[in-house]
């Protein structure tokens, strides 16, 4: 099963992220192909495991029971690009906090510790947009990307868990489910 860890928002959260996905989509679609991540599967993600066997994942959780963190706010801002200026694969939003990163590492490092490989060791937390298809002009995308920067969006968002999640892929969009849920303290 493809896994991935993350922190799911509430419905109020998501509808406020879904209107500036629809904004950035006006801003961006001259200048490349997207595909909108579907507003009930956004959320913050902390690592891409990738595919686990029943066995790997039980192991997984056991890890990441170990995590031990405080609740803390988390602000959700400041469009990004994965991937070079000229090929980018994915639009996201910044997710701003010091608790999670440190909540990231603490995720890593008890999946490591249990020999479970993260296909996304370096990747930041964050909450992905769009999926780019097919950039039509690369420098101009960077640049209306950058000028989203200054749309002064910005969520805050009180982080209660973080989940373990599987990801069944569709021929449309993919499907998210729980595995587990890990409250903070």
């Amino acid at each position: 099963m493809r896994c991935f860890v993350s922190v799911e928002l509430p419905e109020k959260a998501k509808e406020q992220l879904a209107g500036f996905q629809h904004q950035a989509l006006k801003a961006l679609s001259p200048y490349a192909k997207l595909k909108p991540v579907e507003s009930q599967n956004l959320h913050l993600t902390l690592a891409f495991i990738g595919d686990l066997s029943g066995q790997e994942a039980e192991k997984a959780k056991k890890a990441l029971r170990t995590v031990r963190q405080p609740r803390f706010p988390v602000i959700i801002s400041s469009p990004g690009f994965f991937g070079p200026v000229h090929s980018p694969r994915v639009i996201f939003l910044k997710a701003i906090s010091l608790e999670l990163l440190e909540m990231s590492k603490k995720i890593h490092t008890a999946l490591k510790t249990a020999k479970i490989p993260i296909k996304t060791q370096a990747t930041k937390p964050h909450l992905t947009l769009f999926r780019i298809k097919h950039v039509i002009e690369p420098a101009q995308l960077a640049e209306e990307i950058k000028a989203l920067s200054n749309s002064q969006f910005s969520l805050k968002h009180e982080v209660h868990s973080f989940e373990l999640m599987k990801s069944t892929l569709t021929p449309g969009d993919p499907v998210y489910n729980i595995i587990e849920p890990f409250p903070l303290q």
